[in-house]
């Protein structure tokens, strides 16, 4: 996984993204939206905000991609719609049941959810395997991320830490 993108998924699964989006909700007022869109204020708030999820700022590329994935940001701030995107849908009610399985929505036919581990140490992501033979992992960090019969793989979901 390229830098950038295993970046990315950190920046999502510490929830950056879902805070920014909140953030950009809060501002009920379009023409507010507007003049802090055109001043570039969500850049500053989200590197600001980067340091506390990913312990420092944000490269360049990740941010660019953090902010695809919220296109409307003045009209309607809200997380691109993944299966428009070209993408496996978001993993709904992702969890940590009992504190030892992992478990989520059904995604629905063609789509398997798949566990990742996050090594701190090395900074990178490795894929355990599939959520249905890979439930009750082992202690660590761990995303859910829903992939395509196609092999396309979407968006992860938050940390989810078993001790």
């Amino acid at each position: 996984m390229a830098k950038f993108k295993c970046e990315l998924w950190y920046a999502v699964a510490a929830q950056l993204l879902t805070t920014w989006r909140d953030q950009l909700a809060a501002i009920t007022g379009i023409s507010d939206r507007r003049i802090v869109e055109e001043r570039g204020s969500w850049q500053g708030y989200v590197r600001v905000r980067s340091v506390g999820a990913l312990g420092y700022t944000i490269s360049e590329q990740a941010l660019g991609l953090l902010f695809d994935e919220i296109p409307d940001r003045i009209y309607d701030p809200v997380i691109r719609d993944q299966i428009a995107a070209g993408r496996p849908p978001l993993v709904a009610g992702a969890a940590v049941s009992g504190g030892t399985t992992l478990t989520c929505s059904d995604p629905g036919s063609g789509i398997t959810t798949q566990v990742y581990r996050w090594y701190s140490a090395t900074q990178e992501w490795e894929l355990v395997g599939t959520l249905a033979e890979h439930n009750q992992p082992g202690a660590g960090y761990y995303v859910l991320v829903n992939q395509s019969a196609s092999g396309v793989v979407g968006l992860p979901s938050a940390f989810l830490a078993i001790s």
